[in-house]
């Protein structure tokens, strides 16, 4: 029996067959054929040392017979001839007819597969990641002649688009090879380390990272070291995925879930055990609980009840912006003081003038604690008690104080509003019939707070790339006068209809990783260990191994766009949006622990930018400003020195 493939390369393959023995399945590009080498050192890969990933499927081929059942009428007289050439330094075994075992399978393709070679084939069918279109062909056939194309078990199917098949990382199955079987415990590509940046003895790559700009840091060590890296600081070791396949591979939750380390469990001091900052173990008793009470009032249909709402608050930008003419603004400021007065009205109906006086204390303690959160980790805990705790410890109390007066207001109300904030006082879990605390209202709204953070940072954003690419602000505003003309007044209804506005935030979101990043780690009940193989075994994980996304990386991978860097909202219109890939539209997290508020944050930033650019003229304050490692932030960023000179709109209809 002999293994083809398409490679152009050697590739060395181990077979561990028990503790200390080592077997290899060797390709030769040469022999155009694999061969089993026994208990034999293993052969060489390409001449320059390396390891090439495979760019096709494995499948497993008979010298003279298909891999079918022999009771099955399908034969293919092609393989009886082929590849006869062997690697002379290698000894092998004369090969005895195959035979025939009973087979429970229906017939499937031209035959049904034998179970021993099922498992045999299932053994060696690899993940891969694209194949050409020359290729396609052969694999069409491979899967045809093994009768696995279509197969119920393995979900074969035959695309135009490149496969994916996963490979089990521990198998225990039997691999007959010239008529003998032997015990195969695992098989696993011969893996490709992972990069990372020289560091220096015992510290190691504490000074790849600055913690006061932690993630324009890693755009840069993702720039240089990707699409997948690692640092090591303090003895922790990290590992950053920086393209869109790798990030669509780690968001599979049957492999991954959120991994809550670092910076969420520091920020633990200042919300507990919540939605946001929940271990795994925690899922039952405290994000679900909490989540089923809360999770009506950020849905579609709330979104049309708080769409008035939102619309009447966040107009209150346009006289704070253009009361004075050309008046220079600090862009996040104002945003940041709007987004604050409306999710107060939206959810709690509750009023305060945040859009006017000295910056909201409370907003200062939601940076500065969520820095603080960020920089924790890198430091050693007696640094943190001694020179950083009290900081953190006022701002905690600034936060759970503002909190616990909005509860204090809403008590002290004869007829409370049907909102978010009534439902997190009085409703209870569906499942459970239980409660939130008094300790968890407070901890929520304080979560709603730092998530909402996220959209003022959004809209910063899209405005600096539109000064800067201002033929998009005219066309922009075409849509909106074509839609509400001079006096027409936006709905929920019509909202839908700004399609090319969407399309500016969509581009925005990509480009500014406003959220840059989540962590991931590997399942354990899936992945009980050691490793976890990526990209079809080319990486090796631990199973403990935390991982963090890098979607300022990820947003630019240059296998998904054309000319990356560049601001082009037509590219995330229609069609040419729906045919992107899921890796590139995880601006919000992914899954079940993405960010709770996904749908209210989007609808506030659509509103917010549909109002400024039809009511307010902008213009770079300095016409050199570039946001280029000028951008700063912790579960969000933002440009620090974003100013913009604002007035009334000149030619409104």
């Amino acid at each position: 029996m002999c293994i083809y493939s398409v490679f152009s390369h050697p590739l060395t393959y181990q077979l561990s067959a028990a503790p200390g023995v080592c077997r290899w399945l060797v390709y030769s590009s040469h022999e155009s054929s694999f061969l089993f080498a026994g208990e034999a050192t293993p052969l060489q890969g390409p001449s320059n040392g390396s390891v090439h990933r495979p760019r096709t499927l494995l499948a497993l081929i008979s010298d003279s017979q298909p891999l079918v059942d022999s009771t099955a009428s399908h034969s293919d007289p092609t393989t009886e001839n082929s590849h006869r050439r062997r690697d002379s330094s290698v000894e092998l075994v004369n090969r005895p007819p195959i035979v025939s075992e009973p087979t429970g399978h229906s017939e499937v393709g031209p035959g049904r597969v034998a179970p021993r070679l099922l498992a045999a084939s299932v053994t060696l069918l690899l993940q891969f990641c694209s194949c050409s279109p020359n290729h396609r062909g052969t694999i069409r056939s491979i899967l045809h002649l093994l009768g696995l194309a279509g197969h119920p078990i393995l979900g074969v199917k035959i695309v135009d688009e490149p496969l994916c098949i996963p490979l089990a990382s521990h198998l225990s199955s039997k691999l007959c090879h010239w008529g003998k079987r032997m015990d195969i415990l695992n098989l696993t590509k011969m893996t490709s380390k992972i990069p990372q940046p020289p560091g220096v003895p015992l510290l190691g790559n504490v000074f790849d990272v600055d913690p006061s700009n932690t993630w324009t840091s890693l755009n840069k060590l993702a720039a240089k070291w990707g699409p997948i890296f690692k640092i090591s600081a303090l003895g922790t070791q990290i590992v950053f995925v920086c393209n869109a396949a790798l990030l669509e591979e780690i968001c599979d939750e049957s492999r991954f879930r959120k991994c809550v380390n670092g910076p969420i469990v520091e920020i633990r001091q200042a919300v507990h055990a919540s939605l946001f900052t929940a271990y795994s173990s925690e899922m039952d008793s405290v994000w679900g609980p909490a989540h089923r009470i809360m999770s009506p009032w950020v849905t579609d249909k709330s979104n049309q009840i708080t769409f008035v709402d939102q619309r009447d608050t966040i107009s209150a930008i346009v006289p704070y912006w253009t009361s004075k003419p050309s008046q220079v603004v600090n862009v996040a400021d104002g945003l940041k003081r709007l987004n604050l007065q409306v999710v107060v009205w939206s959810f709690f109906h509750q009023k305060g003038d945040w859009m006017s006086g000295p910056f909201p204390e409370f907003l200062t303690a939601i940076d500065q604690s969520t820095m603080e959160a960020v920089k924790r980790p890198t430091r050693p805990k007696l640094l943190n008690w001694l020179f950083h705790q009290r900081g953190y410890d006022k701002d905690i109390r600034t936060m759970r104080s503002f909190c616990a007066d909005v509860i204090a207001k809403r008590k002290s109300e004869q007829q409370p509003r049907e909102d978010m904030l009534n439902v997190m006082l009085n409703g209870k879990d569906p499942q459970t019939g239980e409660s939130l605390s008094h300790e968890q209202v407070i901890d929520e709204i304080i979560n709603i707070f730092i998530g909402s953070a996220t959209s003022p940072c959004f809209v910063t954003f899209a405005l600096y790339y539109l000064l800067k690419n201002p033929q998009y602000i005219t066309q922009a505003r075409e849509e909106i006068d074509s839609i509400l003309g001079a006096d027409g007044e936006l709905t929920y209804e019509k909202l839908q209809d700004f399609q090319f506005n969407n399309a500016i935030l969509r581009e925005a979101m990509r480009l500014s990783a406003v959220a840059p990043g989540f962590n991931i780690e590997p399942r354990p009940d899936v992945n009980p260990g050691p490793y976890v193989s990526l990209a079809g075994g080319t990486y090796q994980v631990s199973h403990k191994q935390a991982i963090i996304a890098v979607l300022g990386a990820v947003n630019r991978d240059p296998a998904v766009f054309d000319d990356p860097d560049a601001f082009r909202p037509e590219r995330m219109l229609g069609e040419a949006y729906d045919k992107l890939p899921s890796g590139v539209k995880k601006g919000f997290g992914n899954g079940k622990r993405s960010c709770f508020g996904t749908k209210f944050a989007w609808q506030w930033s659509w509103i917010t930018l549909i109002t400024i650019l039809r009511e307010v003229d902008l213009e770079l304050a300095d016409k050199n400003y570039k946001i280029d490692g000028d951008i700063n932030g912790a579960f969000c960023v933002q440009p620090w020195h974003f100013m913009a000179k604002v007035s009334k709109r000149k030619d409104r209809p």
